[in-house]
């Protein structure tokens, strides 16, 4: 569907799932049904596809793919709190080109540029040829993915054996009292209210936030805080 208008498209998988032998006799199916009913598949599918993939890397000596299903049945819910009850969808999409380990390379290739750059979801579009929903769901999932599997080491608050020690290192160095260092930069704010244009302009006139954060010696960001130049 890269090449169609969203509503032709749908329009075209509701006359083909209407023309069906196997619904016959069932409730008409509007574009609009199908592409909602496409979407939660889609969702709940990709996420399965995830829960696989860990199973698979867990799989030990002696496990067969029932053993390996019934494990990424046990992931998935322990993840999401719910059953994964389209097993039959995701059998028929696992070998697709969107659930393949390269199809996965391109959205986590795709996540990390919205990311690293900060261009919108649909820039990837020509490059990747992943749509502006796709590209989106990857930055969330990505983001998600990050935070699960580094938040406890890395999204935390500094414990007092962590400021014990950066003191300890600031002191050695001669800067006692010190944990870090301190940097500032300004971002240009374009989609800000109109009354507090005044108090975010600089020379510049362009109202800008300012970034702060504060890194110890070994790169490591501290404090960060969003607020006023």
């Amino acid at each position: 569907g890269n090449e169609q208008r969203s509503v032709a498209f749908w329009k075209r998988v509701a006359a083909y799932f209407e023309a069906s032998p196997k619904v016959g006799g069932c409730e008409k199916r509007e574009p609009s049904h199908c592409k909602q009913r496409w979407q939660k598949i889609n969702d709940l599918v990709s996420k399965f596809a995830g829960a696989y993939e860990a199973a698979t890397r867990e799989k030990r000596s002696g496990q067969n793919e029932n053993d390996v299903l019934k494990l990424a049945q046990e992931i998935f819910f322990t993840n999401h709190n719910k059953k994964f009850t389209l097993e039959h969808a995701w059998k028929e999409l696992r070998n697709d080109q969107k659930w393949c380990a390269l199809y996965t390379a391109k959205k986590c290739t795709a996540a990390i540029r919205v990311l690293a750059y900060g261009t919108a979801a649909d820039t990837v579009d020509e490059y990747l040829r992943l749509g502006e929903s796709t590209t989106r769901k990857c930055v969330e999932y990505f983001v998600e993915g990050i935070i699960n599997l580094f938040g406890d080491e890395y999204l935390r608050r500094p414990t007092p054996a962590d400021l014990q020690r950066l003191l300890d290192i600031g002191e050695y160095r001669g800067f006692p009292g010190m944990i870090g260092s301190i940097d500032c930069m300004h971002w240009e704010w374009k989609s800000y209210p109109t009354a507090w244009k005044g108090q975010y302009c600089r020379g510049s006139r362009k109202p800008t936030i300012v970034l702060e954060a504060v890194a110890s010696y070994d790169l490591w960001i501290w404090h960060a805080f969003f607020g006023p130049p």
